[in-house]
């Protein structure tokens, strides 16, 4: 009798181990899951997702309107809802654009054009939070006028499910860049603004930024001023900070 006993106990002590190891590897499983799923990308070349299930109401859109200019970078918010990024048109139709595969609805975000779109960065903040840095690029009357957006998901629903906001632009002259000169046809007279370059610094925290390096000529007088300005998600919004 103490025999089968202390052989239920040792079956019990058994079963208790592996169902704790069990969960440690569930555990891992699902941590695994969340770290990968946190990597994807939010945009990818849309020669690569098209064809794929999760991206078919796109696809079925594009396939029956041929002659629409076909997208750069597919992002999908959902099961029928995608963003994606256009350049292969006329300056007038680049952009970003929302297609609602419920309604059958495709149109620019904000109602405007954004010139020679790109996807520069994407980065995660705090709590996994991923943060979409787009570069857009613009020749107005013979100046070149570019500058920086920053996308991010939001509580809300179709259009209202994500936030774009402008960060800071810049304007020089295509040729010879800041003022430029007198024989490139057009001067600036004020002041010329050059971005030189950006960094994302601290990346997967709450404290995560992007600080972008800053040169500007004064047109008048031909001095140079160097100095950074910097931007980070606050309160729900992404903000320039001192």
């Amino acid at each position: 009798m103490a025999f089968a006993i202390k052989c239920s106990e040792v079956i019990r002590n058994i079963f208790l181990l592996n169902r704790r190891i069990l969960f440690r590897v569930l555990a891992l499983l699902f941590i695994i899951s969340e770290i990968t799923y946190a990597s994807e990308p939010y945009f990818r070349h849309c020669d690569s997702v098209l064809e794929s299930p999760a991206f078919k109401p796109l696809k079925l859109f594009y396939d029956s309107r041929p002659n629409e200019p076909r997208p750069d970078n597919c992002f999908r918010l959902n099961k029928s809802e995608f963003l994606v990024t256009v350049t292969n048109s006329g300056r007038i139709g680049q952009g970003l654009y929302f297609y609602d595969g419920s309604a059958n609805s495709y149109e620019l975000v904000g109602g405007h054009s954004w010139p020679d779109i790109s996807i520069k960065r994407e980065f995660l903040g705090g709590n996994q939070k991923r943060f979409v840095l787009i570069n857009t690029s613009n020749l107005y009357r013979g100046n070149w006028e570019y500058g920086y957006r920053i996308l991010y998901l939001v509580p809300g629903k179709k259009l209202e499910s994500f936030a774009v906001k402008d960060l800071l632009f810049a304007k020089e002259n295509p040729v010879s860049g800041f003022c430029g000169h007198e024989s490139d046809g057009v001067e600036l007279t004020d002041i010329a603004t050059s971005i030189k370059g950006f960094d994302v610094v601290g990346e997967g925290s709450e404290n995560v930024r992007v600080e972008f390096n800053i040169e500007e000529e004064d047109c008048k007088t031909g001095t140079h001023r160097k100095y950074n300005r910097v931007f980070m998600p606050q309160a729900g919004d992404f903000t320039e900070v001192e």
